[in-house]
């Protein structure tokens, strides 16, 4: 098992804003993944923000990233956290 030490943040509003400032600091950072997330006891939270992302739907938090931006999901212990980070060169999903 690997184990990842770090420092909690500050919470941050997750309006369009807060929201375009991360797309440009992962912009800044291609192929860096970033923790945008963590949801608890919202069954399919994280995982509906993330298919937001990877869409690029016209509503939040999709409107928010562009082309380019890749999204994962984990669940751990219970809580999804929602990874996004700025690939250039990825494509993006095809409808099926």
């Amino acid at each position: 098992m690997i184990v990842s030490f770090e420092t909690p943040t500050e919470p941050v509003p997750k309006d369009e804003k807060t929201l375009e400032q991360f797309a440009a600091a992962l912009s800044a950072a291609p192929g860096q993944w970033a923790l945008l997330g963590q949801y608890i006891g919202t069954p399919g939270g994280g995982r509906s923000y993330a298919w937001s992302i990877s869409r690029g739907t016209p509503e939040l938090p999709g409107r928010a990233f562009g082309p380019g931006f890749e999204v994962e999901t984990r669940t751990m212990l219970g809580e999804q956290r929602v990874y996004v980070r700025f690939s250039p060169d990825s494509q993006p999903p095809q409808e099926s």
